[in-house]
C-alpha cells in the first residue's frame, strides 16, 4: 500500500544519493547495483508504480552509467544486466516509463565502442512501425529522436 510505496521511494532516493555522492568509490559495485536496479525494473513491468519513483530509478542509471565511462567493463557489464529488461519495457510499451528506457538505450549507444545486436533489431522495428511516430505517441517522440540521433553517430 501507501506505506510501500513510500518506503521504495524513500529506498530509491537514498540509493540515488549514494551513487551521486561516492561517484567513482563505486565501481566495484556496479554490477551489484545494476542488478539491484535490474530487479527494480522487473518489478515496475509487473505493477506500475509512483512517477517520482520511476524519476529516481532511471536517473541513478544514468548517473551509474555516466560514471561507468572511464570503465569499459562496468559499462559493459551495466548493458548486459539493464538491456534485457530495457527491452521488455519498450516491447510492453509501458507508457510512463518507455521515453526512460529509450534514454538509458540511448547513452548506452553513445558511450559503447560498437552497436549492438540488439539495438540494431530495435532501431529497424522502430522505423519500420509506422504508430511509433503517430499523434497519440507525442510523449514518445523526443526519446526516439534521441535514440535516433545516438544510432545514426554511432554508424
Amino acid at each position: 500500500g501507501m506505506l510501500k510505496e513510500q518506503c521504495s521511494l524513500f529506498g530509491i532516493k537514498a540509493l540515488y544519493r549514494l551513487i551521486l555522492i561516492a561517484q567513482d568509490e563505486i565501481h566495484p559495485l556496479t554490477l551489484t547495483l545494476a542488478q539491484m536496479i535490474q530487479k527494480y525494473l522487473q518489478n515496475i513491468i509487473k505493477q506500475p508504480v509512483h512517477s517520482d519513483f520511476n524519476y529516481f530509478l532511471f536517473e541513478a542509471i544514468g548517473l551509474l552509467l555516466n560514471i561507468s565511462k572511464k570503465s569499459r567493463t562496468s559499462l559493459t557489464e551495466l548493458e548486459k544486466a539493464l538491456s534485457p529488461t530495457l527491452k521488455q519495457i519498450i516491447q510492453a510499451g509501458i507508457q510512463e516509463i518507455t521515453p526512460y528506457a529509450f534514454q538509458v538505450l540511448a547513452m548506452i549507444l553513445s558511450q559503447s565502442s560498437e552497436i549492438q545486436k540488439y539495438q540494431q533489431v530495435l532501431m529497424e522495428s522502430l522505423i519500420q512501425t509506422q504508430t511509433n511516430w503517430e499523434a497519440n505517441m507525442k510523449y514518445l517522440i523526443p526519446a526516439l529522436t534521441n535514440y535516433t540521433r545516438s544510432y545514426i553517430l554511432k554508424n
